[in-house]
């Protein structure tokens, strides 16, 4: 549900103010879950590549107009290369933009993250068919999940392996990347078939698909102030949205009554 919440307050929202501190209640909440170790480097290093590549490619490629250059990358009157390019330019309407699409990202991928790192797939697969999603597509999710890791640890095995035999695919990879990726792909997609075929003999053990046959454990009791949180966090996010539908209706034409003018008003300037 939270991811949910968190994806339809990013595509509702334009405001930078909003956004970011919907960003920041994310980062506290994720730092506030006991995450530790690696984890929280991979979250670390995905946002902060995300960031930087959102507003380093939106300023410099930005189109809108008007456009206020700050610096520029190439001339426009560069020998050849400004004339083929037209110049690079940084813009500051860029940048802005960069900020509120980078905090899109930003919010979704730290909630994605949060919930993979904190939740087992067997909480995933029993939430997914509370909200009424097909089992077997629940199920299918669950395990691919839960093959992820799985991945990452057979990875780090061939690499380790390979570098025990004098191979470093790190370095290898920059001057012959096909020989490198067909040495250090091609085991893991061994084992990866391997893992699949036992996996659907396993399940078709079970009668994978009859309703009567699969088994969800028993669910932990509720925490009556998260669940009270959430119901609050999402009313105020579908509120904005609806405002932000009937703001999007009036500026197409589609639909306006005057009484809804400070919906109007607040979706103009605040959302």
């Amino acid at each position: 549900m939270l991811i949910l919440m968190s994806a339809f307050y990013a595509i509702s929202t334009d405001n930078p103010r909003l956004m970011g501190g919907y960003f920041i209640f994310m980062i506290v909440l994720f730092l506030s879950a006991g995450i530790k170790g690696r984890k929280k480097q991979i979250w670390l290093a995905a946002i902060i590549l995300t960031l930087w590549g959102t507003i380093f490619s939106q300023s410099l490629f930005y189109a809108k107009m008007p456009r206020t250059i700050l610096f520029s990358l190439i001339s426009k009157d560069t020998p050849f290369v400004g004339a083929f390019t037209g110049g690079l330019n940084f813009y500051k309407e860029g940048i802005e933009y960069g900020f509120i699409q980078a905090m899109r990202f930003g919010i979704t991928l730290t909630c994605g993250l949060l919930v993979c790192f904190t939740t087992e797939s067997k909480d995933i697969l029993r939430a997914a068919i509370r909200l009424k999603v097909p089992y077997s597509l629940s199920f299918m999710v669950s395990i691919g999940l839960r093959f992820i890791p799985l991945i990452v640890s057979e990875t780090k095995t061939v690499i380790s392996a390979q570098r025990m035999r004098g191979f470093f695919p790190m370095r290898s990879g920059l001057i012959k990347p096909i020989k490198t990726a067909r040495i250090v792909l091609l085991p893991i997609l061994v084992n990866s078939i391997r893992r699949s075929s036992m996996l659907s003999l396993s399940v078709e053990s079970r009668h994978f698909g009859r309703k009567q046959a699969f088994y969800l454990p028993r669910e932990k009791k509720e925490n009556i102030f998260i669940n009270i949180a959430l119901f609050c966090l999402g009313l105020v996010i579908i509120s904005m949205g609806i405002i932000k539908a009937l703001y999007f209706l009036y500026l197409s034409n589609f639909f306006y009554l005057s009484q809804l003018r400070v919906f109007y008003f607040l979706a103009e300037k605040y959302i």
